[in-house]
């Protein structure tokens, strides 16, 4: 079994972190930035023929600059899955996407891509909400293969984010506005989320105390 945690991994000409044959693996807490460079095709993490590995909170930032405007492809990835993987856990990953060293094109083109011909991805659990890189979240490839189909959204565990309130009130009414957020259930199993802002009229609350304090 292997573990890290706490690291940084940046600049490396080729892939940032390479799990070719990778058994009983967590790989956690790193920050990895601007891989793949010079290699074309190189990604942030490759995982090929890997077994058992789980790679959550880690950072991947502007992997595989140096595929920006390969003709054909490989689009580069901040993730790249290829031969048979089994038992894979990716979860709370965050990662960004830009343009470096004066390229127009942002990378990666996909958080998540994979080999389509001789794949086999089995028992992938991606509990994470990745943000589309500049083509989008999953490559042609990876949705062939289904690897969409594996996402579940990644809960934090008692934290909420967003939800600002804002006093709204007009005319005298007490208007209370909420803006959108997300926080996890009371059990910390599922993801609440509020997409867009929304109102509250507090008149009604505030008869009642003080009906209940006149009382």
């Amino acid at each position: 079994m292997c573990a890290t945690g706490r690291g940084a991994g940046e600049l490396a000409t080729g892939d940032g972190v390479d799990l070719d044959g990778a058994q009983l693996v967590r790989f956690a807490n790193n920050f990895l930035d601007r891989n793949g460079y010079v290699t074309p095709g190189s990604v942030g993490l490759r995982l090929n023929n890997s077994n058992f590995v789980t790679a959550c909170d880690n950072v991947f930032s502007l992997s595989g600059g140096a595929s920006v405007g390969a003709v054909p492809p490989p689009y580069a990835s901040h993730i790249y899955l290829s031969g048979a993987v089994d038992s894979l856990k990716l979860c709370g990953n965050v990662y960004y996407t830009d343009a470096t060293n004066g390229q127009v094109v942002f990378h990666p083109s996909y958080d998540y891509d994979a080999q389509l011909v001789g794949s086999q991805l089995t028992n992938i659990d991606i509990s994470e909400n990745a943000a589309p890189a500049d083509l989008g979240v999953f490559s042609p490839s990876a949705i062939a293969l289904g690897l969409q189909a594996a996402v579940t959204p990644h809960v934090w565990q008692n934290y909420a984010n967003g939800f600002a309130l804002a006093d709204a009130s007009t005319g005298g009414v007490p208007i209370l506005d909420i803006a959108p957020g997300d926080a996890p259930d009371s059990t910390n199993s599922f993801p609440i989320t509020l997409v867009a802002s929304c109102t509250a009229a507090l008149s009604r609350q505030r008869d009642a105390i003080i009906a209940i304090r006149n009382a």
